[in-house]
């Protein structure tokens, strides 16, 4: 029997932690958020993590924590952190393990009004106003979400616009 794994990638406030449970309930498979597999593990949040060890630390912790999940679970809709990308290591992991890597696509607007209107617990990752942050990181990492993606969704329309869509390609496969 083959695994079925649906990556999802994106920016923060693409839609992953709220497309991913509604995915897996059509797929009848284990939703995964990995942001809070991390949190749950190291027994912090990744802001902590963030103001205490840096950046670099949080992104080893990542790492560690996708390998984990993709070793542990066969199936599974897997949310992943906004910044997993930025490791040539996680793109190549995501890329051999999983059955589809959606790029969940928002263009910077649409990713700064729902940041502004629901920040939650993500930490400032420059210092900036979200809008200025949310285009200087995403102008940085897009190129990194399209490389290793096998299908981009447009994730500006409605969540089960955006389920059907995955849909769609998982069933072309």
């Amino acid at each position: 029997m083959s695994r079925q794994v649906v990556t999802l990638t994106g920016y923060r406030a693409s839609g992953k932690s709220t497309v991913g449970p509604l995915l897996a309930q059509v797929l009848k498979i284990p939703f995964i958020d990995a942001d809070a597999a991390l949190e749950k593990r190291s027994k912090r949040t990744i802001a902590d993590i963030f103001a205490t060890d840096g950046e670099p630390h949080f992104r080893a912790l990542e790492s560690e924590t996708l390998t984990r999940l993709y070793a542990e679970y066969p199936d599974m809709v897997l949310s992943t952190g906004g910044g997993a990308i930025l490791s040539e290591a996680n793109r190549s992991l995501l890329q051999k393990s999983s059955t589809a890597v959606c790029y969940l696509q928002a263009e910077a607007a649409v990713l700064s009004g729902r940041l502004n209107r629901n920040a939650g617990n993500r930490p400032s990752l420059s210092g900036k106003s979200v809008a200025e942050e949310v285009a200087g990181i995403l102008s940085i990492r897009e190129p990194l979400y399209r490389a290793c993606a096998d299908v981009l969704i447009d994730a500006s329309l409605p969540i089960e616009q955006v389920c059907e869509q995955v849909m769609c390609y998982l069933r072309s496969l």
